[in-house]
């Protein structure tokens, strides 16, 4: 098992310097669609980056917002914000509209680097972001965006290739290091604070349970601004001295190859990934590969040894959450116990502490189902709170345990079992979807007065989502209409496939929404639905539409 100790005073810039003066011509991180970059050259540009925020008025302690899509500057921004002494926060490029716009004013950036395809996406929402003061445009600028005057434009490239680089700050690696953004899967997405040790931990944990070593290639198709790929993967391997290989997304057709060319051993599969792959039709490229070795979550329950079968892939499981850490995983040393319990996500780490209680925190016997909470054995690996919402963080650290609000159950050999969540939860294309966060946007849709988003069975193992809308006198039934208009406000993964109008929903007696009745009723006749798919063909229904 790693020794956490040894990291104690390691921060993530710090990380890199260590690999750096070991070797600085060692690849670090080859990307598919472009090339692969050494150790030294991924500082060197860090460091101007660093130079390049000090130089346009940002402090020590200020936020710096990284909407980039997996490239080479999303890893040097990120270095360089942490070199500068800033606090990076990680933004998902696919969030839209109001989502996005709650995002900026959570987090408080002040200078934000965007990838210039992604500008019109930031540019709606910037004159509700009183805190910003600038924009790092990152590629070549071929897309028209209206950005307010009132902020400074500088090209990253600029920045990357000047001469001077900066000196890196000294930091506590106990003290605020970044903001990890939550999916809202419980309500609006939270900004949680981590310190340098929480993101150690997690890539300490990475190699507990993948075991890498400096011959291993951690391929991910998994978006860089998620902690699976840039701590789990990345850091992980680093610290371990193994390369990171990215694709820029996932491609169920081109994955295997993509992880033969770069010779890749060791992989995450989340979400929908696992069943988009085992549904293909077999191919040599199945096994022509050198991933022996994967992270999936959820597991695939019903083809667990077909798959590790047809792949030549020893699968294992873990269990983490951005409100904390990875805390609950296998170890490569009981892969051979996993496959007698495929339904568990494995045992908590020596790291942590956990517990399955009830509501009123009292632990409950083995085999029931209760709420996981738990608590870091090792100081400040944790989650620091949630920023600018310190009642959400007093709530969660109920009885001095942190409640993840995840219902599970134990067995008599301390494996666990996730349940449910204890709120409404959608997980769609390798997301978690926020039903409260599409209500609101459904809310403001003409006609709709009230809005109700719940899962139904996908094909896919995980979740479709249904939004049942209920309408007045003015709803003038174009479903189009309202799909254009999600496709417009939210991000990909979280519109609805079905739409269904009311006049009423069934309520309690203090009036809410039986969402349990909406479930039980499904997707009926009258329902409407816009077919199975996800970014593309979303934006070839809509162009499709609006050509007619």
């Amino acid at each position: 098992m790693p020794d956490i100790w040894r990291y104690a005073d390691l921060t993530v810039h710090s990380a890199l310097r260590a690999a750096v003066d070991q070797d600085p011509d060692r690849v670090l991180v080859t990307f598919t669609d472009d090339r692969g970059y050494t150790a030294g050259e991924v500082w060197a540009r860090a460091l101007r980056a660093a130079r390049g925020l000090r130089e346009n008025g940002i402090q020590v302690g200020d936020q710096v917002g990284i909407f980039v899509n997996n490239r080479v500057e999303l890893l040097t921004a990120w270095f360089g914000a942490f070199a500068a002494g800033c606090v990076p926060v990680p933004l998902n490029t696919a969030q839209r509209g109001s989502v996005l716009r709650h995002m900026l004013t959570l987090t408080r950036v002040r200078i934000l680097v965007v990838e210039a395809s992604e500008l019109p996406a930031i540019a709606e929402v910037l004159a509700d972001v009183p805190e910003l003061r600038a924009i790092v445009v990152v590629g070549a600028d071929s897309t028209e965006a209206a950005l307010p005057s009132s902020l400074a434009v500088f090209d990253f490239a600029d920045w990357e290739n000047q001469h001077a680089a900066a000196d890196p700050v000294d930091v506590d690696p106990r003290g605020l290091a970044t903001l990890m953004l939550t999916s809202g899967s419980t309500g609006p997405s939270k900004a949680v604070m981590w310190s340098h040790s929480t993101a150690v931990m997690m890539a300490v944990q990475a190699n507990e349970f993948l075991d890498y070593t400096p011959d291993d290639v951690v391929f991910t198709a998994l978006p860089l601004f998620h902690a699976n790929a840039l701590f789990s993967s990345f850091l992980g391997g680093m610290l371990a001295g193994a390369r990171l290989a990215v694709a820029p997304r996932f491609s169920a057709s081109r994955f295997w190859q993509q992880a033969a060319e770069q010779h890749a051993t060791k992989s995450s599969l989340l979400g929908t990934m696992p069943g988009l792959l085992y549904r293909r039709p077999p191919s040599p490229a199945d096994r022509a590969h050198g991933i022996r070795h994967a992270f999936m979550v959820p597991a695939p329950l019903g083809y667990y040894r077909e798959f590790e079968e047809r792949f030549n892939v020893e699968i294992t499981q873990f269990y983490g959450l951005t409100d904390m850490n990875t805390v609950v995983g296998v170890p490569r040393a009981l892969l051979s116990v996993a496959r007698t319990k495929p339904t568990s996500c494995g045992t908590a780490s020596d790291h942590w502490e956990v517990k399955v209680v009830d509501g009123h925190d009292n632990e409950v016997p083995r085999g029931e189902v209760g709420e996981l909470v738990l608590r870091n054995r090792v100081p400040f690996t944790g989650q620091l709170g949630y920023f600018g919402m310190p009642d959400r963080s007093v709530t969660a650290w109920r009885n001095l345990w942190f409640h993840t609000r995840d219902q599970f159950s134990q067995d008599e050999d301390g494996w666990l079992y996730f349940a449910d969540r204890e709120q409404d939860a959608i997980r769609r294309s390798g997301e978690n979807v926020s039903s409260l966060e599409v209500e609101a946007v459904l809310r403001l849709f003409p006609g709709v007065i009230e809005a109700a988003v719940f899962a139904v069975p996908a094909p896919d193992a995980e979740d479709d989502i249904m939004a049942v809308c209920q309408v007045d006198g003015t709803w003038a039934g174009d479903y189009e209409e309202l799909l254009r208009y999600c496709c417009r406000e939210l991000a990909y993964f979280a519109v609805p496939r079905y739409f269904q109008a009311v006049d009423e929903f069934p309520r309690t007696a203090s009036q809410k929404i039986r969402k349990d009745v909406l479930r039980g009723r499904g997707v009926t006749a009258d329902t409407w639905d816009r077919g199975p798919g996800g970014r593309k063909s979303l934006q070839e229904r809509m162009s499709r539409s609006a050509a007619h």
